[in-house]
């Protein structure tokens, strides 16, 4: 930044005597005048170059280069100050480079990486690679970047100002993603590429930086300046080779250097197992979210993305178990990591009149080990309890929103129930009410009904958001949790900002209307509170029913993945996609 000191006038002297006569004694006449053919006489030299010769580029005198000072320190060109007086009393203080540095081969590795870094920033070298780099990127076609690699030389020396160091290289999904991790110092901007054997070329533009405590304190003393432990890094590559090694090189004025070369190890192609791996980068957990933003969840999402379009290539498998009746409501239950409660549920309905003669059941066996033991099982049901259902199987685990969404494609009912396998009905009816309830209110888009704890305490009451300052996303949140029943402020139909997926019915067309469930959130968290606001954000409401109540077992209808740490991650990377498609539904109240 160009800086002005102040100080009291002692003279009268007009603003350019001052500088004439502060310049006088640095300023070298006979170079002037024999460099630029400027008349001696008199002071005749000194106010060419004041009025004129500055502006030109003439330079004062045979040490000190207008141009260059002028390059290396943009701040002085833009204020428009005589280069040379501002030196003269300001930059030989301040040590601004005063000449853009004659590199040779020997002087640059003795010269301080500070100033070979400032010099190829103002290089025609950087010029001419930033712009053979972005007409590579613009057209897709490295020719013009071919180009400009042949006409410099490969170096056997390190980078000058840079020190590059992976740790770990891995790709997944046979590469189609891919994640270096490590450190690096850098005293200035860097051009760094990747290459492979074949010819792919990858430019290296975004680094997430994260802290390294380690690799600072071991360059405290370095010629490379730390002044931050922000020195790890972790870059995101696409579309490269399992097994394939890849180089790193970067440019410098001298030419090309190779700063590493790794070979990525396959993950595999499961979001799960990429985001086990990814979450192993150290983060303080406050500056989680806007990690994932940044990196992790644009490699999850790409992965996930690819294994939705390949689970939809899958044929399914539907089991048939008596003839359902024309139905009012189809009810959705998938099935993942036991089936004993499958029983519990059929023995409720078949004591339920309404659901025995006007709902479809559709079983979703979410869990291929499940498989085997689900169909001897179904047989047996059927023939105890008399209740027609389906049973489908997706041919792999397509988690909770998947399962959902797999059913609704069987479904003949203009209702849709959708129910985890854990909640039990406490008595007959319950689902009459709730479609009656729904049915005579066209503004409600999805309504669910007070769930209890085994123990009868609340475990749903309607869903709200509350923000972790702590983290810095909004989550879910369970108002009145834990609760008596009586202690519940509603007494009636509610409108509310969301509600759990436990159970929850809605109208077929609304269900088509959003496109269903949303499948881009790992391992089932915040699909529910995701269909309510694609509901709330078509027009229509979302209701809590307190006068209808049914027990949930919560979570025990399938494990928990992960230790405590993974789960906790994956609620913060699912936290970050949830506000960043409904932030400004989640901050605006429901509609009541």
């Amino acid at each position: 930044m160009l800086k002005l000191r102040k100080s009291k006038p002692v003279t009268t002297e007009s603003p350019d005597s001052h500088v004439k006569r502060v310049i006088t004694e640095e300023f070298d006449k006979h170079y002037y005048c024999e460099t630029y053919g400027i008349s001696e006489e008199n002071d005749e030299a000194i106010d060419h170059f004041l009025t004129e010769g500055w502006k030109q580029g003439y330079d004062p005198c045979d040490w000190f280069s207008v141009d260059g000072y002028l390059k290396l320190n943009p701040d002085i060109k833009q204020s428009g100050v005589n280069p040379f007086f501002h030196y003269v009393v300001y930059g030989k203080h301040e040590h601004r480079l005063f000449k853009e540095p004659d590199l040779d081969i020997a002087g640059m590795t003795e010269m301080s990486p500070i100033v070979v870094a400032k010099s190829f920033a103002n290089s025609e070298v950087y010029t001419e690679a930033q712009l053979a780099k972005q007409d590579a990127i613009n057209n897709s076609d490295l020719t013009s970047w071919a180009k400009f690699l042949d006409g410099l030389d490969e170096q056997d020396t390190p980078h000058p100002f840079i020190k590059f160091n992976p740790e770990a290289s891995v790709c997944f999904n046979s590469g189609m993603e891919g994640c270096i991790t490590g450190w690096m110092l850098s005293a200035g901007v860097e051009i760094i590429w990747a290459e492979d054997k074949f010819g792919a070329l990858y430019f290296i533009d975004a680094f997430y930086k994260y802290p390294r405590q380690d690799v600072f304190q071991a360059f405290q003393n370095s010629a490379i300046p730390v002044v931050s432990a922000n020195l790890g890094f972790a870059i995101r590559i696409q579309n490269i080779k399992a097994g394939v090694e890849l180089t790193f090189k970067g440019l410098s004025e001298r030419g090309i250097h190779i700063l590493a070369s790794v070979v990525p190890d396959n993950i595999g192609s499961n979001p799960v197992d990429a985001a086990k791996w990814l979450f192993g980068l150290p983060t303080p957990m406050h500056l989680l979210s806007s990690r994932f933003n940044e990196f992790d969840g644009l490699i999850i999402a790409n992965l996930m993305e690819a294994r939705g379009t390949e689970v939809a290539k899958l044929p399914h498998r539907v089991y048939e178990f008596g003839v359902s009746p024309s139905s009012d409501v189809s009810i959705i239950i998938p099935l993942y990591g036991r089936i004993d409660f499958v029983e519990s549920q059929l023995l409720s309905f078949a004591d339920d009149p309404y659901i025995k003669e006007k709902a479809q059941l559709i079983f979703v066996v979410d869990d291929p080990n499940l498989l085997a033991p689900i169909r001897p099982l179904a047989e047996n049901l059927y023939k105890l309890y008399k209740i027609p259902f389906k049973l489908i199987w997706g041919g792999v685990n397509r988690g909770f929103s998947g399962a959902n969404n797999l059913g609704a494609e069987y479904a003949d009912a203009p209702y849709l129930l959708f129910l985890n396998s854990d909640v039990f009905p406490q008595q007959p009816g319950w689902l009459e009410s709730l479609k009656q309830a729904i049915e005579s209110n066209e503004e409600i888009g999805v309504i669910t009904p007070r769930l209890v704890f085994a123990d009868g305490s609340i475990q749903h009451a309607g869903m709200t958001f509350l923000y972790r300052t702590d983290l810095n996303i909004w989550i879910n949140h369970h108002p009145n949790m834990g609760l008596d029943p009586e202690l519940d402020p509603n007494k009636e139909l509610t409108f509310c900002p969301s509600v759990t997926g436990a159970c929850m019915l809605m109208r077929r067309v609304d269900f088509d209307n959003i496109g269903g469930w949303s499948t881009d959130y790992l391992i089932g968290d915040f699909e529910d509170s995701d269909l309510c606001l694609k509901i709330r954000n078509t027009g229509k409401k979302v209701a809590y029913l307190p006068t209808v109540e049914l027990t949930h077992l919560e979570r025990q209808s399938f494990g928990i993945t992960g230790t405590e740490d993974f789960r906790t991650k994956v609620v913060i990377l699912n936290a970050t996609k949830h506000q960043s498609k409904w932030r400004s539904l989640i901050e605006s109240p429901a509609s009541v």
